[in-house]
């Protein structure tokens, strides 16, 4: 059942309403001054994130080291899908970048660099699984062996040519 508009219940809700929102209004306005205030006396950023951190080549290691874990799942789903939707013409794709002499390496290093960079960087945590290398230096050169191992390897699978 619906008030009618010149109810008194009616009435009485509109005004209610009316003053809520008056007291939230006036708090919020007599809240500014003190927030402008506080941030202008401290003079430093609300929240640096990322800004404050130098990037060691262990963080970048670990971050890639996730991030390729992730790509080869979402990427393998994604193939697999999308071969079950293209059916038989999958084929043509599969020639089209089989045949093209820019899309064949870059295809390959797609797939190479995600696989070589995860394959490395277990071999090196499973190196830590038996303790060895938890120096610092030796953390850091792995870092840069993994990524410098997973490059090269990625240039030698993308221009290798293999017989059927």
């Amino acid at each position: 059942m619906a008030l009618a508009r010149g109810s008194s219940v009616a009435r009485a809700a509109a005004q209610a309403a009316a003053a809520q929102g008056g007291v939230l209004a006036r708090a919020a306005a007599a809240a500014q001054p003190l927030r402008e205030a506080s941030s202008a006396a401290s003079k430093r950023p609300l929240s640096p994130h990322l800004t404050i951190y130098k990037f060691t080549p262990n963080m970048i290691s670990s971050t890639t080291f996730r991030g390729t874990g992730i790509a080869m799942t979402v990427g393998t789903a994604a193939g697999a899908i999308a071969l079950m939707a293209t059916g038989a013409q999958a084929e043509s794709a599969f020639m089209v970048v089989q045949e093209s002499m820019l899309l064949k390496p870059l295809v390959k290093a797609a797939i190479a660099f995600p696989l070589t960079f995860h394959f490395l960087g277990g071999i090196r945590h499973l190196a830590w699984d038996s303790l060895w290398g938890f120096d610092q230096p030796t953390i850091t050169s792995s870092a840069w062996g993994v990524l410098y191992g997973s490059a090269g390897l990625t240039a030698l699978l993308a221009f290798a040519e293999f017989e059927e």
